[in-house]
């Protein structure tokens, strides 16, 4: 039965409601054939019941979330120890096949249950066999009506199933996750510093572009010496971070434009070399290297000239 009332409890509330039960945080306080209630031990203790007559069940629990919402862990959680003890198909059988299933605004306080004694399971299947509510269950008849095993409850409207989360959601959201989880491997890369030495320049290499559908492009750096004068252009080996920090911001944003929607760090780790501009990046790309100033050729029988 757990199955057809899943569909009023979204996953995360029946992962957090299963973890409860399964740390026996329920404990039940009194039960027979129309009602079901019980103690839910966690950061807090609340006071949740279920309450069966022909055609109808009602939920109620008196934590904040259940007051909002009607369907939380701690409801979820007597369900799953209702099931596995037994105490909850008894309710199940006066509801019938079909129940209509309704949520109950609780406004009771659960300072009426402190003296109240919890039932084994031993004591639960005795109160069900002669189908009489326990001394406990008395008690709570008398001091906490809306709760009790014969009162009659005041239903929230029926609650509807929740509908389906479109498959775009999911994708939103698992993108979402991803980015959080990204977070924090971000913040554990060094501080990047550029050195003050080193400038970036861009080695277009014509024989691979020949051979390419584009422009290839290796990303290097000059070196300048101690009169000024700038080196001949070498292997770009300082690394990502370094590579995303140089002091103009139009290298930064040449970095973007080369790394696209990757990873950044991931990516330019593997591809500081052989980037292939395609063309419908020519206008964009393209452009705002040679816009630098720091565009080289090379070829076979030119290493790297000023372009």
């Amino acid at each position: 039965m757990s199955k057809s009332l899943a569909r009023y409890f979204s996953v995360t509330i029946r992962e957090r409601g299963n973890a409860y039960a399964d740390a026996r945080k329920v404990r039940i306080v009194a039960t027979n054939r129309n009602a079901l209630l019980a103690m839910v031990l966690g950061s807090q203790r609340y006071a949740a019941d279920i309450h069966a007559s022909p055609g109808a069940l009602s939920l109620s629990c008196t934590s904040p979330y259940a007051d909002s919402a009607g369907a939380c862990k701690h409801l979820w959680a007597l369900i799953v120890h209702g099931e596995a003890t037994g105490t909850l198909a008894p309710l199940l059988a006066t509801a019938g096949a079909t129940p209509v299933v309704s949520f109950v605004m609780d406004t009771d306080d659960d300072e009426d249950l402190d003296d109240f004694d919890f039932l084994s399971d031993d004591d639960a299947d005795e109160s069900l066999a002669d189908d009489s509510p326990t001394e406990s269950a008395r008690s709570a008849h008398a001091r906490i009506p809306s709760r009790s095993l014969g009162a009659t409850p005041h239903p929230r409207a029926p609650v509807a199933p929740p509908p389906p989360v479109a498959p775009w959601i999911r994708v939103l959201d698992g993108a979402r996750r991803q980015m959080h989880a990204a977070q924090p491997i971000a913040a554990n890369h060094p501080p990047a510093v550029w050195p003050d030495d080193r400038r970036l320049v861009y080695i277009l290499d014509l024989e691979a572009s020949a051979a390419a559908e584009g422009v290839t492009i290796d990303i290097g750096t000059e070196r300048r010496d101690r009169h000024g004068l700038w080196s001949e252009a070498k292997r770009f080996t300082l690394g990502a971070p370094v590579w995303f920090a140089p002091p103009d911001a139009v290298d930064r944003q040449i970095a973007e434009l080369l790394c696209g929607a990757n990873d950044s760090y991931s990516f330019a780790r593997q591809r500081a070399s052989g980037i292939v501009i395609a063309p419908r990046a020519f206008p964009i790309t393209l452009r705002t290297i040679l816009d630098t100033g720091r565009c080289r050729l090379r070829s076979s029988s030119t290493p790297a000239v000023m372009g």
